[in-house]
């Protein structure tokens, strides 16, 4: 307790300030020490709402260490920086984290970061639209891969307070306003449902969407050296988030349909958006050329989501008192004095504030009512859990808009930081960490070898089924992905955990104790309505027979019921348990992954995220191979005289014609020249912002 007094006792001699009002100030402050916010907060606090006292607002410089201190502080409640060069285990950090790496390992050495996963599903293409590839290669370079990811986080937990600050100062020209809500932000806004779930690319998107939405409104003004970090910005949120990007795209055509019915000069506007509108589809070609190309892989069923009774966000906020404790009913309960605050402004500026608030809580409003209607749940659910919490602080901010005494705004400015804290109480615990195989399943690399083709079980924490049937919750991370690396076998497993049911290659994986979006069918657990026996019995021999035909030999399940499942199963037979897994060795005939229809063999050797070769033998005549993976177009295959082989889809694998012995070399394209098209579009936007400013200063020279 001394070390803070002093400290006040320090800043009281050098910010003038009345006797009682420091005791008022300092018992605010022995209130903080007592709370959950702890006495480093309490002390960073104090010395804010001393400078809102004092009347005279700390330097720029002093503030933003301010909020560097204060973000970095917050960090060290759960993150462990004694131990940054562990992995992060909850929730997705272990999937995000590896698929982050193969996309930044792909574009150092292959000169582009999509290619082709030949682990998981029978092959898929490595275009996963949730990656931070780009933000890692720095921090990877730098400090290695495991070390590197901890520290990006870090480094964006710490810059989203400055990104949200310089949105504010542009959007509200409140200096007031704009430190408060930023300062407010680096007590853990939105890392409850991002960082601690492991959702890496989410949280780094807040802070891309915060510097886009700056730079757009900077470039609509014609303010100097905009265009560039706006298309830099932008470029790296549709390749770390598309479903955010898409969110943010949908607000900048807000922002533009409001300039063009408030300007009077439209086609200036209008070719403004245009020039970043092309630049953004060139930076982004790669990720749009590969998302058209794999349509068929991203397909999901709309029924999924027709299944769903659509109500109105309005009707649960109205008829559910449950819903009321929500952002959406928390939102809906500050649209009252947002009003208020627009009706009782008399200052010109402050009313064009909390109106254009009040248009703003309006609209989110109408936003989340989509919430339930098909295939917008995705993009209005990542709305609500990434950037609801910042708009009710900054609803919530808004008295600092208009004039009152010093002491009366430093008491709300505390109350509105003991509501933010009371609503999203701090996070105590470090990420949990680990750093080799054994401490997941001490048992389980003695069951699986290199050369093996396993099912291994996924894991969901929310429903897989079809129809809502019961199924088993999974109590564990999602560490799939760092078990196939550290075995090196290839899984029949979906890469992303909580997989949709109605995913175009739902029939490659099972999990939770479900196959195809329906329970498993068990004896001893029945757990499904007898009505839905035929579908279920149907979609299990069909399991069986898939197993068979893409040569998968060994089973890895964790759930009681996929145990119990193949426990009975006459196809297999038990191996093995470890910790966590029961295995089970497959006692079918394991079809091989190259397949001659007439006489030889084959066999797949020089896998790379971009080739693979087959060796054929024993061939007689011009037969059909058949290759177990996974058919798309981006595939070409040569012999070894360089002739060029028709390759073709043979249901859903590869398939190409034969006659004789050799090697057929199969080559995916890496599209280099979209990648280059992507650079110098970023050059573009670069040049163009040289010139503007040339011309600006020539035009103010003149004048």
């Amino acid at each position: 307790m001394e070390i803070p007094i002093i400290i006040l006792k320090r800043i009281r001699d050098k910010i003038k300030i009345s006797p009682l009002l420091y005791y008022l100030v300092l018992l605010a402050l022995m209130s903080y020490l007592m709370s959950v916010m702890g006495a480093v907060s309490g002390v960073i606090t104090a010395f804010f709402l001393l400078s809102v006292l004092s009347g005279k607002a700390l330097p720029r410089k002093l503030f933003f260490l301010l909020l560097i201190v204060s973000s970095l502080h917050q960090t060290s409640y759960f993150i462990d920086y004694d131990n940054l060069d562990r992995l992060l285990m909850n929730d997705d950090y272990l999937k995000f984290y590896y698929i982050s790496v193969e996309n930044a390992d792909m574009l150092l050495r292959y000169g582009t970061p999509f290619g082709f996963n030949h682990d998981f599903q029978g092959g898929i293409p490595s275009l996963y639209h949730r990656s931070c590839f780009l933000e890692l290669i720095p921090f990877s370079a730098i400090l290695g891969s495991q070390a590197g990811y901890q520290a990006m986080l870090i480094f964006f937990i710490a810059i989203t307070p400055f990104s949200l600050y310089l949105l504010l100062l542009e959007t509200t020209k409140s200096e007031d306003m704009a430190r408060l809500v930023s300062f407010i932000s680096t007590f853990q806004l939105a890392i409850r449902p991002t960082v601690l779930l492991g959702l890496t690319p989410s949280f780094l998107a807040i802070s891309l969407s915060f510097l886009s939405l700056l730079f757009l409104l900077r470039y609509l003004d014609d303010k100097k050296h905009s265009l560039f970090p706006l298309s830099l910005f932008m470029g790296v949120l549709a390749y770390t988030h598309i479903a955010v990007f898409a969110v943010i795209a949908a607000f900048f055509a807000i922002i533009f349909a409001y300039r063009m019915l408030s300007q009077k000069n439209c086609r200036r506007l209008l070719s403004k958006m245009l020039v970043f509108c092309l630049l953004n589809l060139l930076i982004c070609l790669p990720l749009y050329y590969g998302t058209i190309n794999y349509s068929d892989f991203f397909k999901t069923n709309c029924k999924y989501h027709l299944e769903k009774i659509v109500y109105s966000t309005f009707y649960h906020i109205f008829h559910n008192n449950e819903d009321m404790a929500d952002w959406r009913g928390g939102l809906l309960l500050l649209v009252v004095p947002t009003l208020c605050f627009y009706l009782l402004s008399r200052d010109s500026a402050a009313r064009l504030i909390t109106r254009n608030a009040l248009l703003l809580n309006l609209l989110v409003l109408a936003i989340l009512s989509l919430k339930d209607i098909p295939l917008l749940f995705v993009f209005v659910e990542r709305f609500d859990w990434l950037f609801m919490q910042y708009l009710l602080v900054f609803n919530a901010s808004l008295f600092v808009l208009f004039r009152m005494s010093r002491p009366l705004k430093a008491i709300l400015i505390l109350l509105v930081l003991l509501l933010a804290n009371s609503m999203l109480p701090p996070a105590t615990e470090y990420l949990e960490t680990f750093d080799s195989i054994s401490e997941i399943d001490n048992e389980i690399s003695g069951l699986v070898s290199p050369n093996d083709y396993v099912l291994f079980e996924n894991c969901d924490h929310i429903s897989p089924t079809r129809n809502g049937e019961a199924f088993d919750k999974c109590p564990y991370n999602h560490w799939t992905t760092y078990l196939q690396k550290k075995m090196g076998a290839k899984f029949f497993s979906n890469i992303d955990e909580d997989p949709n049911p109605f995913n175009a290659l739902n029939k490659m994986y099972v999990t939770s104790g479900t196959y195809d979006g329906y329970p498993l069918y068990a004896e001893e657990k029945t757990i499904i309505p007898r009505t839905s026996y035929p579908h279920v019995l149907s979609s299990q021999s069909e399991l069986v027979a898939t197993l068979a035909d893409w040569g998968v030999n060994k089973a890895c399940v964790w759930s009681p019921t996929a145990k119990i499942f193949f426990g009975n199963s006459t196809n297999f037979s038990w191996l093995g348990e470890s910790e966590i897994y029961s295995c089970y060795a497959a006692s079918y005939k394991v079809m091989p992954e190259v397949r001659p229809d007439k006489t030889g063999t084959g066999a797949i050797i020089d896998e790379t995220p971009f080739s693979f070769t087959v060796i054929l033998r024993g061939m007689t005549e011009k037969q059909t191979i058949t290759i177990n993976k996974n058919y798309f177009n981006l595939w070409s295959a040569h012999d070894e005289q360089g002739n060029r082989i028709d390759v073709r889809r043979c249901g859903q694998k590869i398939c190409f014609e034969a006659i004789k012995d050799g090697y057929v070399r199969f080559e995916y394209s890496k599209n280099i020249p979209l990648v280059l098209i992507s650079l110098l579009a970023l050059i573009a936007a670069l040049l163009i912002d040289i010139i503007t400013a040339k011309r600006q200063a020539n035009a103010a020279g003149r004048t």
